[in-house]
């Protein structure tokens, strides 16, 4: 398999693009994307960034809504890199009154016996501009799975 075994327990998994804001008088912001990853293991001397954020929306007088996080995905036996940051945020809201974009999902499968990394996890919602309305916050699951464990 293209997977070396280490997708194969989770190919089924859904994964959601982060809903773009709308606006009236400004474009809204872009939704976060997907972003997967499948490894056996990570290492290296610096650290690692995985980012699936939503982008703020258009400025003006009734300022565009902003996008929400999307999907992103860790699914590795082992880390020994300095930090991992894994996040799917939504936007904050831009000037003029709009609601920020609401947190996306965070999903990481790991083997704990594997792991020295730092990890640092993000789903939060958007703050709102003036008026407008923060958006919630979206999910993070981290467990320690004994699939990706028995992986050699």
């Amino acid at each position: 398999s293209h997977c070396s075994g280490v997708c194969t327990p989770f190919i089924e998994k859904k994964s959601y693009f982060g809903g773009g804001g709308g606006g009236a008088y400004a474009s809204g912001g872009n939704g976060g994307g997907i972003v997967l990853l499948f490894a056996k293991s990570i290492s290296g001397s610096g650290n690692l960034h995985i980012k699936a954020d939503g982008l703020t929306g258009g400025s003006g007088p009734s300022g565009g809504g902003s996008g929400a996080g999307g999907t992103v995905g860790l699914y590795t036996k082992s880390a020994t890199v300095g930090q991992i940051t894994v996040q799917a945020k939504g936007a904050n809201g831009a000037t003029g009154g709009a609601g920020g974009g609401g947190g996306g999902v965070v999903d990481i499968k790991r083997c704990p016996a594997g792991w020295s990394s730092v990890l640092n996890t993000d789903a939060s919602g958007g703050a709102p501009n003036g008026a407008g309305t923060a958006g919630g916050n979206g999910l993070v699951n981290i467990s320690d799975d004994a699939a990706i464990c028995s992986i050699n």
